[in-house]
């Protein structure tokens, strides 16, 4: 798992084929803690690399079985990001089954971490219908949570839920907030992430959100991810926070 870290935190892609190994070892020994950690640390790869999301399902469905039916924090942190995987591939009925039941849990354990995976989740085009006008006071209040969990995360965490929010306030009309959101994306950092390098670079998967490049000196945002702005340089730090696309 460590070794899996480090790979993804400064290198390339070949830290989800050591998750995966772990995940495997983890089962055979008996060990859901780690089996749990592995099947997380294997999706949020593949999310934060915009890679297809298939593989993700697979390895989490193994944890959830794993970790059995019994309320858990284990259960719930798998749930959060099966969910996440589910909606990002387009299983919107089993991705909306399980969001059902990974929002109260969450919410039950105090599991700040797997209710911003779930909050998030339901921000996504398949992951709620249109909100009503009755519904928008709703829907400020879940914005308002991501805002604040986020907080304290990491720079990938804060720039997924600056674009996931952005979107959202823009789809109940709030264009001031939407204004701020797409701000706090700008300055993101997105050091955290794995540099791919040039003509590798994946595409973005179907629930990734806004691809933006950036650097600490620019407020240049890119969506869609297709290519950078002339005269942009290529290189390491040239990173999409959402999609990991990089030039």
């Amino acid at each position: 798992l460590a070794r899996g870290q480090a790979e993804f935190s400064c290198s390339t892609p070949i830290a989800l084929t050591t998750f995966r190994e772990a995940a495997v070892i983890a089962r055979q020994e008996h060990l859901p803690k780690m089996m749990v950690s592995a099947a997380i640390s294997f999706a949020q790869a593949q999310h934060n690399l915009g890679l297809p999301d298939h593989a993700s399902v697979a390895v989490l469905e193994e944890a959830l079985t794993v970790v059995g039916e019994e309320e858990s924090l284990n259960r719930c942190r798998v749930l959060s990001w099966l969910v996440k995987a589910l909606l990002a591939m387009g299983d919107s009925e089993r991705g909306l089954e399980l969001l059902q039941q990974a929002r109260p849990m969450a919410q039950r354990l105090n599991d700040r971490n797997s209710l911003f995976q779930v909050l998030v989740s339901e921000l996504m085009p398949n992951g709620a219908p249109p909100v009503s006008a009755a519904q928008i006071p709703e829907r400020r209040r879940t914005l308002k949570m991501i805002r604040e969990i986020s907080g304290d995360s990491d720079t990938s965490t804060r720039s997924e839920a600056a674009a996931r929010c952005g979107a959202a306030s823009l789809e109940i009309g709030d264009i001031e907030d939407f204004e701020k959101s797409t701000r706090i994306e700008a300055r993101a950092t997105v050091t955290s992430l794995p540099f791919v390098p040039s003509g590798d670079s994946p595409q973005p998967s179907a629930g990734s959100g806004f691809v933006a490049s950036r650097t600490v000196e620019s407020d240049v945002v890119v969506s869609g991810g297709v290519a950078p702005p002339v005269g942009w340089p290529r290189g390491p730090g040239r990173c999409g926070s959402m999609g990991g696309a990089c030039w």
